[in-house]
């Protein structure tokens, strides 16, 4: 078992108007969050938190979440904590999925406030120290989506705490839009949550293209690469989740880009077999005691090719038949998501902000940040900032992530906007607050 230490971490959260009691792990699958790679032949190797996830989670909101005068007593819900490794051409990729949720204490039981859910990732050579940063970091920003938003005036029916500490139960399979879409869109996959909702990003002034190669028992795999408009090979497709020529999908896997075929339950293709930890250890005792035979023994004991399949839940590939860990995230009807407006201008008055006509109940000042949950659907966002009616901002929010846009004060011109990739925008926030 590989211990994950979030001792160093740091929650960065604005005032909040509750104050978090307690802290209940109710996830499906208590004891592991997830796997990592370890050693020369990446082997999987179960990963949990060092002093247990309820303690860990309970220290850091002891330490960072600062209540407000009149705040609320709630409990956190943990029902999903997960990790995933995946290989990488050069390097790993690490990510972490969390989700949980806020029950208000009442005088007979606990009442029902809401749920977030959030990921993070980190690509790095050796990603294995990345996992506590990214667990934090997936937390922080579910609390941000459920305290950014006014506290709901009336409650349900409250429950019992023992209803509070029962495992979360699986849901049924959740359909995404790589499954329901009938149209496959081109681009490359950066994870795989722009794979299962069907968002790769795409280069307007270059098409994708593979030369594919069959290598026997159903085995195909490909080199991708970029097209000019004039149809002329520019350069390699690299250090990608996967991708897609708008006919086929791609999923990299142990150095290969390997064809997906799409099944009723799942995506799956052929590879080579990759051995377990346990299969590995019998085979270098065969090498250890009878040498070249024992070898050749160990080699014939398994098969060379195997049938893989993509969990669209956590992005895991295992074999087919297998369900890893299966840890799975609780979904509802729809996944959250949020926009963060910030501005980094020193000095200016606060303007007000409108999002599709409605007028927000906070404004952005001078080294300020606003977050917008919303309801993801695919539908274009209208930003107005000021009172100018035409100095808005449309555009069509990321799935599955958070939206930065950055506001800059221009004396007495109107304030200029611009959309900030994720990780730049998440930087700027950061030290916002942390000057604050």
């Amino acid at each position: 078992m590989h211990g994950i230490s979030l001792a160093a971490e740091k929650l960065l959260l604005l005032p909040s108007p509750v104050v978090i009691t307690q802290v209940i792990d109710a996830r499906p699958t208590p004891g592991a969050v997830g796997w990592v790679l370890k050693g020369p032949e990446n082997a999987p190797t179960r990963a949990d938190v060092v002093r247990g996830v309820g303690p860990e989670i309970s220290r850091l909101l002891k330490q960072y979440l600062k209540p407000e005068p009149g705040a609320r007593a709630v409990v956190l819900r943990l029902t999903q904590l997960q990790i995933v490794e995946q290989p990488l051409r050069l390097g790993e990729s690490a990510t972490a999925e969390v989700s949980i949720q806020l029950w208000a204490e009442q005088p007979n039981g606990y009442a029902y406030m809401g749920q977030a859910a959030a990921t993070h990732g980190s690509k790095a050579m050796n990603v294995t120290t990345e996992h506590a940063g990214n667990i934090t970091r997936a937390l922080e920003k579910c609390l941000w989506h459920l305290l950014v938003q006014p506290l709901p005036e009336t409650l349900p029916a409250p429950q019992p705490l023992a209803t509070l500490q029962q495992p979360e139960l699986r849901q049924p399979h959740t359909r995404f839009a790589i499954e329901t879409d009938t149209v496959l869109r081109p681009g490359v996959y950066r994870d795989y949550l722009q794979f299962r909702n069907n968002m790769p990003e795409q280069l307007a002034s270059a098409t994708i293209s593979s030369n594919q190669t069959l290598r026997g028992d159903d085995v195909v795999t490909a080199k991708p690469y970029y097209l000019d408009d004039k149809g002329h090979r520019t350069e390699p497709i690299r250090n990608v989740w996967g991708f897609s020529d708008g006919k086929q999908a791609f999923v990299y896997f142990y150095g290969q880009y390997y064809a997906l075929e799409r099944t009723p339950r799942a995506f799956r293709f052929r590879g080579p077999y990759q051995l377990s930890p346990e299969e590995a250890a019998e085979r270098a005792a065969l090498l250890a005691g009878f040498g070249l035979m024992g070898g050749i023994k160990a080699t014939q004991r398994t098969p060379s090719t195997v049938t893989y399949e993509v969990n669209l839940r956590n992005g895991q590939v295992v074999k087919h038949g297998t369900q890893g860990l299966s840890l799975d995230l609780v979904q509802t009807s729809t996944e959250s998501t949020s926009l963060v407006v910030y501005c980094r201008s020193e000095s200016g008055p606060a303007v007000a902000l409108a999002v599709n006509g409605e007028p927000l109940a906070s404004a952005l000042a001078a080294a300020g940040v606003v977050d917008i949950p919303c309801t993801e659907s695919g539908a274009e966002i209208v930003l107005c900032v000021g009172s100018a009616p035409d100095n808005c901002l449309r555009f069509v929010p990321e799935r599955s992530t958070t939206n930065y846009v950055e506001v800059r004060f221009n004396g007495t011109a109107a304030p200029s906007m611009r959309r900030v990739p994720g990780n730049l925008g998440e930087m700027h926030v950061r030290k916002l607050l942390e000057t604050q």
